[in-house]
């Protein structure tokens, strides 16, 4: 069972007919239908089309050149950048996905003429060129959020298209890998970290421990799909394991600021194509989750449970799993707008780590982010003489506006780190916001800092 699910999991990441690509990758329709309008307005179906199945046989090197009626397989073959071949052809389904998307939309434009081959060839460089610049931005994800090159290519289908959405989600990731770097963080050696009993059942992407009930369903083609996609999402129970890994400190929970002061948008100011800010802001909710993303790996190479506590008025607690890139990028997306309560933040920030206690974790870490300050005095104050008795620290970051000397949040904070505005600008200030947070995610105590 588990070697066929390995093969039906190898398939679905890389489907290798046009149908099955066309199922799989909702970002290829728009492109097709563009194209079919345009090139083929007699042919109302993609499969039907004369020239993109030849297109995608010749991306995923399968196309049978006796029997291709076009010479666009022929063409991918001669244009294709090796660096490419192999992510594309035996990796990931997505990644081929994006490079039919940028193919497709230079031979949309009908001054290609689709027989020629030396036409055809030229407007497929023009869309290597164009590939290379999406796999630049999936670098940036890759070294910003931590994952691997599959998962970035699907992280940055994620953000879209929309500009000033992925001009500014770029901007975090670039941003996430420069202050990762700057923390100078070697991951720990956790010699007995292996599990090695089975303490009952969960769900998670572990293939190797998914339930042979699990796997009996891939044996049905009625359910094969639809459980390959449970399987491949992680919702699929699996057996929980345990193993003799000491607990050091607890969850690390981030109370961001997404108050309407935290927005990037400011008076005049507007994303720029090359992911930069122009105008009055630098970025301040930018700098923020960037500083949220960084900590959050930090957090996960420690073994720490992370939860993100988003307030403005009102707060929303979201659950960050290990290695869960996608709750990641939400986590970085999110913004509720509105005013600003350290008092809630902290409240439920305190209560989020009461309610992870349970799990046997000593001792907690919360980082406050933000760009203003409320002066209710009595209640912050209350709110830290619980967490001091809980053994819970708290770390302050001030982005944009500085916190006053007498405020608890500042003043009785393990350590309080300040960016003004016109800091932002500067890419040094990724060094200066992890030097005053490199204790705050790792899984020590921070008593030890120096």
């Amino acid at each position: 069972m588990a070697d066929q699910l390995h093969s039906f999991t190898y398939g679905l990441r890389r489907p290798d007919t046009f149908r099955q690509a066309l199922n799989f990758n909702a970002m290829m329709q728009d492109p097709t239908k563009e194209f079919l309008q345009r090139r083929e307005p007699r042919v109302t179906k993609a499969l039907g089309s004369t020239y993109l199945p030849d297109l995608w046989g010749g991306i995923m090197g399968t196309a049978d050149y006796d029997k291709c009626s076009t010479v666009l397989a022929s063409c991918v073959d001669l244009t294709m950048p090796v660096d490419y071949m192999t992510i594309i052809r035996r990796v990931s389904g997505v990644v081929a996905a994006f490079a039919y998307c940028v193919l497709v939309k230079e031979l949309t434009d009908t001054n290609v003429d689709l027989k020629d081959d030396f036409d055809v060839r030229q407007a497929m460089e023009r869309g290597w060129k164009n590939f290379d610049q999406r796999a630049q931005e999936a670098n940036n994800v890759k070294e910003g959020f931590g994952c691997d090159k599959s998962q970035s290519w699907q992280t940055l289908r994620d953000i879209g298209t929309e500009p000033d959405v992925k001009a500014k989600m770029l901007a975090i990731a670039k941003l996430a890998g420069r202050m990762f770097e700057s923390f100078g963080y070697h991951k720990k050696e956790h010699p007995n970290e292996d599990p090695e009993e089975v303490t009952g059942a969960t769900t998670g992407l572990q293939l190797d421990r998914v339930l042979d009930s699990e796997l009996a369903l891939l044996a049905d083609n009625d359910t094969e799909d639809m459980q390959a996609m449970k399987i491949l999402q992680g919702r699929a129970t699996i057996t929980q394991m345990a193993g003799k890994e000491e607990k050091t400190r607890g969850p690390l929970v981030l109370a961001l600021d997404e108050s309407a002061s935290m927005h990037d948008g400011g008076i005049g100011a507007s994303w720029g194509a090359n992911g930069r800010r122009t105008g009055t802001y630098a970025g301040r909710n930018t700098w923020a989750k960037a500083c949220a993303v960084a900590l959050t790996r930090i957090a996960w190479s420690e073994n720490r449970p992370v939860r993100c506590v988003h307030f403005g008025y009102g707060t929303v607690v979201q659950e960050v799993p290990r290695d869960d890139t996608k709750a990641l990028f939400e986590m970085a997306r999110s913004f509720l707008s509105g005013g600003t309560s350290f008092g809630s933040a902290l409240k439920q920030s305190r209560e989020v780590v009461g309610d992870l206690e349970a799990d046997g974790f000593a001792g907690a870490d919360i980082v406050l982010i933000t760009d203003g300050e409320d002066y209710d005095i009595e209640f912050h104050n209350r709110e830290i003489d619980y967490m001091d008795r809980d053994d819970i620290k708290l770390w302050t970051v001030a982005i944009g506006e500085d916190i006053g000397a007498d405020n608890p949040v500042r003043k009785r904070a393990e350590r309080y780190t300040y960016a003004a505005d016109r800091q932002l600008g500067n890419s040094h200030t990724a060094t200066q916001l992890a030097a005053g947070l490199d204790k705050a995610a790792m899984a020590t105590d921070p008593n030890d800092i120096n």
